[in-house]
């Protein structure tokens, strides 16, 4: 239908419509076609096809979108596309390509909360440490997001303690701490083992309603193990309503 109807057919918002429809059902070399059928640049057209990709695990051609987005497209993105390319740099854990768009942010002074805590959520999987604190520690506006990023950044990369002391400095400040955010502290108190923040953080989840959440409570369960507090461990593990494949298997190795 829209391809008979040249009015329809030549408006932007429809195709970029139509690239997001076929991207959430995973046809994404139709989605791509899509983009090939307008002569017009336009990035929200590329950027919905840069989401697409990126959101359907394939960060590859996420990223070899976007650069032909900027080589032969000739379009500058803007901080919505590079939320997309900042994850995909995350999933393929390449360093230098999300260097690259953090110094194109600093030099464009581009911000944004969502693109900032991508940007933290990167440097967290890749390691990077370092350059993860001194963004955290510049960024005007932070959210629980934010907080839990640099606390997993501290907790994934063997600072136990850092994480620990960010996440009592969170909790002064009032900010609410999420269900990832506890799983993230929990396993900086089993690798510092320190069972007794461990139990606080316990009563923190059961006040927060999450406690029997089967991520937090299989967390909790390692954490009480590591901790030698096998008899808590396994109370909480039978009054567990769901269990995994990871709950049972936190629970049979710390047995053992």
């Amino acid at each position: 239908f829209i391809k008979k109807n040249e009015s329809i057919d030549s408006n932007l918002f429809v195709g970029s419509r139509l690239i997001e429809f076929y991207s959430k059902c995973g046809n994404l070399d139709d989605a791509s076609h899509v983009l090939g059928d307008y002569d017009i640049p336009d990035v929200v057209l590329w950027t919905t096809l840069v989401t697409g990709y990126q959101q359907n695990g394939e960060p590859d051609e996420a990223l070899d979108t976007f650069s032909r987005m900027v080589m032969v497209g000739g379009l500058t993105p803007d901080p919505i596309v590079l939320v997309s390319v900042v994850t995909a740099c995350a999933q393929l854990l390449d360093l230098n390509a999300g260097k690259s768009v953090h110094g194109f942010m600093i030099r464009k002074k581009f911000g944004g909360l969502s693109l900032l805590n991508a940007l933290l959520h990167f440097y967290a999987k890749s390691g990077s440490v370092k350059a993860g604190a001194n963004l955290f520690s510049v960024m005007e506006e932070k959210d629980v997001i934010s907080w839990g990023s640099m606390i997993s950044c501290y907790a994934y990369n063997g600072y136990a303690r850092h994480a620990l002391e960010l996440f009592d400095e969170m909790m002064v400040r009032g900010v609410e701490p999420n269900s990832v955010v506890v799983i993230s502290a929990l396993q900086a108190c089993e690798a510092a083992h320190d069972v007794e923040l461990g139990k606080k953080l316990h009563k923190l989840a059961v006040h927060q309603g999450f406690e029997l959440d089967v991520m937090v409570a299989t967390a909790l369960i390692d954490m009480y193990m590591s901790c030698a507090s096998p008899d808590d461990a396994v109370e909480l593990f039978g009054r567990m309503v769901e269990k995994d494949a990871f709950s049972w298997s936190a629970i049979l190795c710390g047995c053992v």
